[in-house]
């Protein structure tokens, strides 16, 4: 989300698709059937193994969690 708003607040091109971060957050959840999860940093881990959610991230950290169960999503 935070590369689609950055984008959108950066890059003009893609204002012809949505006039406001708002809109995008709401398009994707509307159009992909997802929920966004607004979680403090330090949480993120925990509420996706215990829910089980994926996780969508580049972050190589997260990586060490897969063996518990953390269903991870690489970002590249």
């Amino acid at each position: 989300m935070r590369e689609l708003i950055a984008l959108w607040n950066h890059k003009k091109y893609i204002r012809q698709w949505w006039k406001s971060p708002t809109e995008i957050i709401q398009n994707i959840v509307d159009v992909l059937n997802i929920t966004i999860l607004y979680l403090k940093k330090k949480n993120i881990i925990s509420h996706a193994v215990c829910n089980p959610i994926p996780l969508i991230s580049d972050d190589a950290k997260f990586k060490f969690y897969r063996n518990q169960v953390l269903q991870l999503i690489d970002n590249e």
